[in-house]
């Protein structure tokens, strides 16, 4: 991924923020001449033997990735970013010489994958994964009522766990790109803060907050 100077991060724990908030990911890997391409959502976890941990998370049985016979996988997060109008730059109005462009944070991992097929630890991922979700739902709504394995027959949840297959998928190493305004001065920082902030949508908002963070450093 070619990553400029001022939008390089590599800040693990910024990246384990950025995953964990933005968890859908595609996990790629060469088959033959083509690439297969696999959207799911995975969590990063701690491994004691690996300082940089590992992702987890499942995949269809059926799905062709998990047939697939290779060592090295790719593992890609990227942000919805936001669209960035040259107009909320002060000096667009001097100098009229900027153009638009497009904020956003993405990582790629290099991964090993292990695929994990005993029902016990399937059923473990899942409950891991259902867990974490229902508790950020739950963060955003505090009347929100979680919801559990035990809440469905067992019976159902072990059909449907035969029907998936776990991945442990070990980091070897990660690039990350955070592009939000780093090569700007301040005041066009602020233009762009003040130009989010006016459209009044969570997209908007949080990407304002991602720049204010930076810019406060």
């Amino acid at each position: 991924m070619y990553i400029p100077k001022d939008f390089s991060q590599t800040d693990f724990e910024a990246v384990k923020d950025f995953i964990a908030g933005s968890p859908l990911a595609n996990i790629m890997t060469l088959n033959g001449d083509s690439v297969e391409i696999c959207p799911a959502p995975l969590l990063w976890q701690v491994d004691e033997q690996n300082p940089l941990g590992y992702l987890m998370g499942h995949v269809a049985k059926v799905n062709p990735i998990v047939k697939i016979d290779a060592k090295n996988w790719k593992v890609v997060f990227t942000s919805q970013g936001h669209y960035i109008s040259p107009n909320w730059y002060p000096t667009k109005a001097i100098t009229h010489k900027e153009v638009p462009t497009w904020n956003y944070q993405s990582v790629i991992f290099s991964v090993t994958p292990q695929l994990i097929t005993d029902a016990t630890q399937i059923k473990q991922i899942v409950a891991t994964m259902t867990d974490f979700f229902e508790h950020q739902l739950k963060q955003t709504n505090p009347s929100h009522e979680p919801w559990s394995l035990s809440d469905a027959p067992s019976d159902y949840i072990n059909a449907m766990c035969r029907a998936i297959v776990g991945v442990k998928l070990t980091i070897h190493n990660f690039e990350a790109k955070f592009k939000l305004s780093q090569n700007k001065t301040l005041d066009n920082q602020q233009g762009v803060i003040d130009g989010l902030t006016q459209l009044q949508s969570a997209t908007a908002d949080n990407m304002a907050t991602l720049i204010n963070n930076l810019f406060k450093e």
